[in-house]
């Protein structure tokens, strides 16, 4: 798992902030704006600033955020609907995983992805916790070698 989610996570006033940014932007019709917006958040992080991050992974990532737009645009409207919870949800039964996992998350990640990373490796019975040094939420786009040599490795050993 790469920067897991999680169903049912309580989410810090810091990652609510994020996505009220974004969303207030994209809801004003500032589409550029909420993908900034979200590649502050996800892909600076709450501890880098822009000019940290390597140029070309967040213009990569602002094109797909705008692309997820267009593409989202009118779903709703269209019939989409948002998927049932399991019942017990997911956070109630990561004890039942029971294959090796690897949990991969980026030191600059937010504070709740990281959470939940060490969340999840503690919860699975043999899980084991990597975090990415210089990467936030995308560590398999800002150091794919790295984190394919994670994968590998991991895979190798099984």
């Amino acid at each position: 798992m790469i920067a897991p989610g999680l169903p049912g996570w309580e989410w810090s006033p810091e990652t609510r902030a994020g996505w009220t940014d974004e969303e207030t932007a994209y809801e004003s019709g500032d589409l550029e704006g909420a993908a900034e917006a979200s590649v502050r958040m996800w892909v600076d992080g709450p501890q880098r600033a822009p000019e940290e991050v390597d140029p070309a992974i967040r213009s990569a990532v602002a094109e797909m955020v705008l692309r997820s737009y267009a593409m989202q645009a009118h779903g709703w409207e269209a019939g989409a609907r948002e998927e049932d919870v399991l019942d017990p949800p997911v956070n109630l039964r990561l004890h039942e995983i029971r294959c090796p996992t690897l949990v991969i998350v980026g030191e600059h990640d937010v504070t709740d992805m990281r959470s939940i990373a060490a969340h999840v490796a503690d919860s699975v019975d043999n899980a084991r916790l990597v975090e990415v040094a210089s990467a936030a939420h995308l560590p398999s786009l800002e150091r794919a070698d790295e984190v394919n040599a994670l994968l590998l490795a991991f895979l190798n050993d099984r």
